[in-house]
């Protein structure tokens, strides 16, 4: 029993010999987490997006051991967030891709023409799948590229689509063209009866209505949840 009884006595000894760390080396130990805490967090909004709304959060606490111990449960957080999100996320593009000219298939005097029934959208995402696609959604200026749209869309679409999105909506109290900015009633119009009225998008009836086919009307605020089909336009 002699060696154990000695062997004890040395180590409380050992242990009662370590000086305990200071507040300044405390202190330096919470400013090294913090800043590995820190960058991990600067990753996470660069890379991710904020889980669980945690970030930014700080519990103000005077005791530098607890402050210690809670930083560094948090860098231990942070770093298993941060490689949970990373192999699935991509970091943002520095640049806006060019937009890719549709093929100029159809085209009349200037202008080439895409009209796509395979995925219905809303005016909003028709505006957009247009720019994407290097030009903008349809204005009609004349009767003449009036009959040329009715004949592409009688070659190119179905007897079922309902209605085809153009390029004009009410901005305050004006019906304007988007991409030129023509005012709509100042030009050549196409509308059914009871039309225009004042709503929001417009759009060209479809052949599922025989008796207004091709003809012009408004919609109202509702109708950018509707899914019809874009009518886009470019230069040639």
């Amino acid at each position: 029993m002699a060696p154990l009884f000695v062997l004890t006595v040395a180590l409380m000894s050992s242990l009662s010999s370590v000086e305990p760390a200071t507040d300044a080396e405390k202190s330096a130990e919470l400013a090294r987490l913090k800043a590995e805490s820190g960058k991990i967090r600067e990753k996470i909004s660069r890379e991710c997006t904020d889980p669980l709304g945690i970030l930014g959060k700080r519990q103000a606490i005077d005791d530098l051991d607890l402050q210690i111990a809670l930083e560094k449960n948090n860098l231990a957080y942070v770093t298993q967030l941060y490689e949970q999100c990373r192999p699935t996320t991509q970091k943002p593009s520095t640049t806006t891709p060019a937009p890719r000219d549709f093929p100029c298939t159809e085209k009349f005097g200037s202008s080439c023409y895409l009209y796509d029934n395979s995925v219905s959208m809303t005016w909003p995402e028709a505006e957009q799948f247009c720019q994407r696609n290097g030009g903008y959604l349809a204005e009609i200026d004349t009767e003449a590229e009036q009959k040329f749209i009715e004949g592409l869309l009688k070659r190119t679409g179905s007897s079922s689509d309902k209605y085809i999105w153009l390029g004009a909506r009410r901005i305050g109290r004006d019906r304007v063209w988007t991409h030129s900015g023509k005012t709509v009633l100042d030009g050549y119009t196409n509308w059914s009866q009871g039309q225009p009225s004042y709503a929001d998008y417009l759009v060209m009836t479809g052949p599922y209505y025989p008796s207004k086919s091709y003809q012009w009307a408004y919609c109202r605020s509702y109708c950018s949840a509707s899914r019809d089909y874009p009518l886009c336009e470019r230069d040639a």
